[in-house]
């Protein structure tokens, strides 16, 4: 599709199965993005709720390839509908200006994610960004930097009474920005 639209979204989804290959994407949004906007059959409001993603994850076009990064690899905007009570799971995002970003704006609440491993060989990218309003989540990731990428930012903590399980790698990340608390983390 068109360099400036998400590749794959969800919208409302109550008790789903997903389960997806890799998603390769080289635009400027979202390889993946989950927006609950329309309420889904049955239901009176938008939620993404007690539903499960699995994923072999989502590359650039370029992934083993040190360049600038664009777009981001997997965003949960829960800025009109929550995103709760839900397991996804990725093998790996990698090579994105952001790999993932949890919006700033919205709920995102007791989920449970994985992914594996997560990296990136663009110099100056975010591994994951996790905005303020998400809170009692459990994080399980592993994080890297490949290809002499450096400066690179690990995960970005601003929400609130989140779990996190980090096995790092060495070398590339920004000076003391593998795992940074945010002031309302």
């Amino acid at each position: 599709g068109p360099i400036n639209s998400d590749a794959v979204v969800i919208d409302s989804a109550r008790n789903c199965d997903y389960t997806m290959g890799i998603i390769g994407y080289g635009g400027t949004r979202a390889g993946l993005r989950i927006k609950p906007q329309n309420p889904a059959p049955g239901d009176a409001t938008p939620a993404f709720t007690e539903t499960v993603l699995r994923s072999q994850g989502i590359a650039s076009p370029n992934p083993f390839t040190p360049s600038p990064g664009i777009g981001t690899g997997f965003v949960l905007d829960g800025s009109i509908g929550e995103i709760a009570d839900s397991q996804i799971y990725f093998a790996s995002i990698l090579n994105f200006d952001t790999c993932i970003e949890i919006t700033t704006n919205g709920a995102v609440r007791n989920n449970r994610f994985t992914c594996e491993h997560l990296h990136s060989y663009c110099p100056g990218s975010t591994l994951m960004r996790v905005g303020p309003s998400a809170s009692n989540n459990k994080f399980r990731c592993g994080i890297g930097v490949d290809q002499g990428a450096l400066n690179v930012n690990g995960i970005l903590i601003a929400g609130s009474r989140n779990e996190f399980q980090i096995a790092t790698r060495p070398g590339g990340f920004a000076p003391a920005s593998q795992i940074v608390l945010q002031p309302s983390a």
